[in-house]
């Protein structure tokens, strides 16, 4: 595939991958508030303040794991750009195969040292 048949690709591709994900928005919009009536009228039927829909629920204080697995899987993402830009300049590979797949393989590789620490963590608060 030439360059410019990827190029005559993406431009046939990206209007209807615009109004996909504006539908899609939309869609979760009026998801939102639809599960928020529904909520309300549980609470209506039960006999409760539909007021008590509003109210947050109490914060958690503590550390939470996922913050270091968003954390690492960042970093990961971080340095796969990185790398892939280090790929393409020191390499003659195309930049559509050098990013995505360093992307990819950094990504997961911070998933997968996120489950080790876990791990870890998980051996000691039982010991």
């Amino acid at each position: 595939m030439t360059e410019e048949m990827v190029y005559n690709v993406v431009e046939l591709v990206m209007p209807f991958l615009g109004i996909g994900l504006s539908f899609m928005v939309l869609y979760i919009i009026f998801y939102a508030v639809k599960v928020k009536s529904k909520e309300k009228m549980a609470l209506i039927e039960k006999g409760l303040d539909p007021s008590l829909a509003n109210q947050k629920a109490p914060r958690r204080t503590g550390h939470n794991p996922s913050h270091l697995k968003t954390g690492l899987f960042f970093v990961g993402l971080a340095l796969g750009i990185l790398m892939g830009y280090v790929l393409y300049i020191s390499t003659q590979m195309h930049e559509w195969v050098t990013y995505p797949s360093m992307i990819l393989l950094f990504g997961g590789l911070a998933l997968i040292s996120y489950h080790v620490i876990q791990r870890q963590r998980n051996e000691i608060v039982n010991q």
